[in-house]
């Protein structure tokens, strides 16, 4: 009994933590227009993903710019979610060209997304994702990166955008 309460604690630890990031989040997105890049993984819970559109979406709502990249999972999700409130405010970079994009790719650009073709082609897809995330940094007032521990990709992103002054907040989903 004591080490299922135990268990309990920890998990009720972990929602108020990141509940408390949302806030920190909503706060900083009400109060100023920002370009904010929003990621996270491609394997990732409906769940996740729902938070991941709700999120977009507010922020967009809210004045801000969301980018994100054309990665499926949740940067589909931020995509839904900023397209659905003003596609006007949606950037989406893509390592190559849209038509270069999977058959699901690309019909969130037709609506009116701003897209940021790199033109890269026959990359690494190591190389694809560092180039993508370094255009969106670029441009980046503030990274909301949810991730795992285990992501080492996103950790050198998340990384990379500290080095670079990014203002940026971590959920991490595990």
């Amino acid at each position: 009994r004591a080490g299922r309460r135990g268990g309990e604690d920890a998990m009720e630890a972990e929602a108020a933590r990141m509940i408390a990031q949302l806030r920190l989040i909503q706060g900083r997105a009400a109060s100023e227009h920002a370009s904010i890049v929003v990621v996270g993984p491609d394997a990732t819970t409906v769940l996740h993903e729902q938070i991941l559109e709700l999120l977009s979406y507010a922020l967009v709502l809210s004045g801000s710019r969301v980018l994100t990249t054309s990665s499926p999972g949740a940067d589909r999700a931020v995509i839904r979610g900023a397209a659905r409130a003003d596609e006007q405010m949606l950037t989406v970079v893509v390592p190559n060209t849209i038509a270069a994009l999977p058959s699901g790719g690309a019909p969130f650009l037709a609506r009116g997304a701003r897209a940021v073709e790199l033109g890269h082609t026959n990359l690494p897809e190591e190389i694809e994702f560092r180039l993508v995330y370094a255009e969106l940094l670029s441009s980046a007032d503030r990274l909301y990166a949810f991730t795992t521990h285990r992501s080492r990709a996103l950790l050198q992103v998340i990384e990379e955008a500290k080095a670079m002054n990014v203002e940026t907040c971590v959920l991490f989903l595990d």
